[in-house]
């Protein structure tokens, strides 16, 4: 019988340990006692304070989603998305508040692109929309040069510059307009009267986007120019909303 008593104290603890919970009384409140879990080194690993600090030197694991302070920093396990200042992200990472960074805050999918004529041979864009053959970069591929529309991928504030080379000598009209379009509205135009100097024209522009609306350039004459360095249209997005 008595080889049995072991056997028995054990099914009885187990049971006791699976019918409620475990309460533990630390007799101090100074903060520097509390449960301790060691290696089998005798390294410490772990500790709960009598406060209720916890301290850990290895990994934390959370298969059902973490939660501090209900929205501090919220972690949903069933969409995989993170909230820090919402309970409720709907992106993979959604702040509500300001973020200050210290160091350089690296952006490789950002909207930006610069449409030209690259080699410097002179070309004529057609009065109506215009149509900049080439790419220096196109992050996202957002421009289109078969017809020379800039798309949006996402809502947003966008800012967008044309450039070219003008002189009357290039067949270049004495007052032409040129414009940058919205959905096929003008946003800005500005008129450029050549009187057979050579000069410059840029034209820019800050807009607010819905994905899927589209930005083009536009000129009521046409426009004789050279490639390379003369000729541009180019933007980027400057801040989702």
């Amino acid at each position: 019988m008595r080889s049995f008593l072991p056997l028995i104290f054990f099914i009885c603890v187990t049971c006791l340990l699976s019918a409620a919970d475990i309460t533990a009384t630390l007799d101090s409140s100074d903060g520097t006692s509390g449960f301790v879990v060691k290696n089998s080194a005798g390294t410490e690993k772990g500790r709960i304070s009598s406060m209720g600090n916890m301290t850990l030197s290895g990994t934390v694991e959370a298969s059902a989603g973490l939660v501090v302070d209900t929205n501090t920093l919220f972690v949903n396990s069933a969409t995989n998305k993170v909230g820090i200042g919402t309970a409720n992200p709907g992106t993979s990472l959604e702040v509500a508040g300001s973020i200050k960074a210290s160091g350089y805050v690296i952006l490789p999918s950002v909207p930006a692109f610069r449409a030209c004529k690259i080699d410097n041979t002179q070309i004529t864009f057609l009065a109506g929309y215009h149509v900049y053959p080439d790419e220096e970069f196109d992050n996202g591929n957002n421009y289109n040069p078969a017809d020379g529309r800039f798309t949006a991928p996402v809502n947003g504030i966008y800012f967008f510059k044309i450039h070219f080379f003008l002189h009357t000598g290039y067949a270049n009209t004495s007052n032409n307009y040129i414009s940058l379009c919205r959905n096929g509205t003008v946003v800005r135009t500005a008129n450029f009267g050549a009187n057979g100097y050579d000069g410059g024209f840029e034209l820019s522009a800050v807009m607010k986007l819905d994905a899927g609306d589209y930005v083009s350039s536009y000129s009521g004459n046409n426009i004789v120019t050279w490639g390379n360095v003369y000729n541009s249209f180019e933007g980027f997005l400057v801040s989702g909303i």
